[in-house]
């Protein structure tokens, strides 16, 4: 390629460079705001938001991030707690050391037999939480060196249950593997900051 016609080319990775560790910096609805301006940002923003979703997973399943996220999806699972807040506000700090999965009643073996295969032990049965009683199955813990995962398991096919009636507003966040969405509290009214990884879609309901 000519030098002439590289240099408006090498100018436009540079910018690029730019916008990509200024949305680095924002929490994920602005990082999804910024990717509905125009065909040029949108691709950065997708590939911010992805980055940081599997910089999160990778904690704990470093050589087997597109294993877990087809467990999670096949499970119908969501993560809440503090994982699914460092996907909504950026990483800060330390490292997340637990992960919090939620499975619907039917869900429970496919998140298992992945924990499994990842060499994760589980530990004996622990009791479910009296605040969670009502809507929560069975609570499963796994670790691995210095991870743990939490498996709620719903007493029904939706684990939107056990988001709802969370005791905190912090588990009223959650994500997929191809999304995130957060519920406000106490009025049973919620607004979907992010619907894809590709643009955000706000809307409130019942």
């Amino acid at each position: 390629m000519p030098e002439a016609a590289a240099a408006p080319f090498s100018k436009l990775l540079k910018n690029l460079d730019i916008l990509r560790m200024i949305l680095e910096q924002m929490n994920l609805p602005a990082i999804n705001c910024m990717g509905r301006t125009c065909q040029i940002v949108r691709p950065v923003a997708f590939l911010v938001s992805s980055t940081r979703f599997f910089s999160i997973i990778k904690q704990f399943f470093p050589t087997q991030l597109s294993s877990f996220s087809t467990a999670l999806t096949k499970s119908h699972g969501i993560i809440t707690g503090s994982c699914a807040l460092d996907m909504l506000l950026g990483l800060e700090g330390d490292e997340p050391s637990d992960l919090n999965i939620i499975v619907p009643l039917a869900g429970l073996s496919k998140i298992q037999n992945f924990l499994r295969s990842a060499h994760f032990t589980e530990h004996a049965h622990s009791n479910v939480h009296r605040t969670m009683a009502s809507c929560t199955n069975q609570f499963h813990l796994y670790t691995h060196d210095t991870k743990m995962v939490t498996i709620s398991q719903t007493k029904s096919s939706d684990v939107l249950d056990a988001v709802i009636n969370s005791p905190s507003t912090a588990d009223m966040t959650f994500m997929t593997a191809g999304g995130q969405k957060v519920f406000s509290s106490a009025t049973g009214t919620y607004v979907i900051l992010c619907k894809n990884m590709c643009g955000i879609h706000k809307q409130s309901g019942d």
